[in-house]
């Protein structure tokens, strides 16, 4: 059995995006044992779920010297790290600090990994970083990001939408916010796509997370009269089985999307200042609506999103 070291920071769509990493290390060992060096309450989404065993956070204390030239990790840390046939580091280190401590800290083997594309190429980010791994060595057999809830994340789904009565009709997912201002789409186009769901007999649900509260006062306010299921702030592996039983999800350019896709649900994501070539999910079921050259997120229409949601439904 090999133990390997997946070191991985960012957002919940950075995240997600290096799923096929441990997707293709147990395709290529199916014994291997998989840790994660980031955050937990991203890191929940694959520890325990198929792709990690177990998970450590890289924001603590301890961790810092791995990103400074002036100091040096303490023996556990060193303990930890020695502990490992093979660190895999996702992260930008542009000038090197993160791989010299490594190589400093005496890991058996260093895979470090640049998770960003270069700025006006059309490579997936994905495509990049699956280029890199090829040419060090481990074979990516899998490149679509794929996330399995537990049973455990299902029942408290599958609880939730019976107590609450959500799931007594078909499931709208909604993210109206992106923890950018710049790429949420405008509140009026959520309120027309919400209308044509409950007209068409369906339940939404709502999700909230911290940074989402102005656009979801305003969805609010536009809909008074409509009854809508709002998630806030729960576990993303909860929210994952929720939106897993999904008939669809639409969203901002956002981790919420990259879960939704993930876990197999049709999912629509509207761009605005990113690239959906280099940062769409990567899915059979996803379709990515952006303005063309010069626009702005708001000249992508209302009748446009829920054109593509029907389709993905109904194909």
């Amino acid at each position: 059995m090999s133990r390997q070291l997946l070191i991985r920071g960012g957002a919940i769509g950075d995240f997600v995006l290096t799923l096929p990493i441990m997707e293709s290390l147990r395709g290529c060992e199916p014994d291997v044992e998989i840790h994660i060096l980031g955050y937990p309450h991203i890191a929940e989404l694959a520890v325990g779920r198929r792709h990690a065993g177990a998970v450590r956070r890289v924001d603590g204390p301890e961790w810092a010297p791995l990103f400074s030239r002036d100091s040096s990790l303490a023996a556990a840390e060193l303990e930890y790290l020695r502990g490992f046939d093979r660190v895999i580091c996702v992260w930008p280190d542009s000038d090197g600090t993160m791989r010299e401590n490594l190589r400093v800290a005496g890991v058996k083997q260093l895979l470090a990994i640049n998770p960003m594309p270069p700025s006006g190429g059309a490579v997936h980010a994905v495509e990049f970083v699956a280029g890199q791994c090829e040419r060090a060595g481990l074979s990516m057999k899998w490149i679509e990001p794929h996330l399995y809830p537990s049973e455990r994340d299902r029942g408290w789904c599958e609880r939730y939408l019976r107590v609450t009565g959500a799931g007594a009709s078909p499931l709208l997912g909604v993210a109206p916010g992106s923890g950018s201002a710049a790429k949420n789409w405008p509140v009026e186009g959520y309120a027309a796509l919400i209308r044509h769901w409950i007209k068409r007999k369906g339940n939404v649900l709502l999700f909230a997370g911290p940074a989402d509260e102005q656009p979801v006062a305003e969805l609010s306010a536009l809909l008074n009269n409509v009854e809508m299921f709002v998630i806030r702030d729960e576990p993303l592996a909860r929210v994952a089985a929720l939106l897993e039983r999904c008939e669809a999800f639409v969203g901002n350019d956002s981790g919420l999307a990259h879960i939704a896709a993930a876990v197999r649900t049709p999912t629509v994501v509207i761009f605005g200042p990113t690239d959906p070539a280099v940062w769409r999910p990567l899915a059979s079921k996803v379709k990515a609506l952006a303005p063309s050259a010069g626009g702005s997120i708001a000249d992508v229409s209302s009748a446009a999103v829920i054109a593509e949601m029907e389709s993905l439904i109904q194909g």
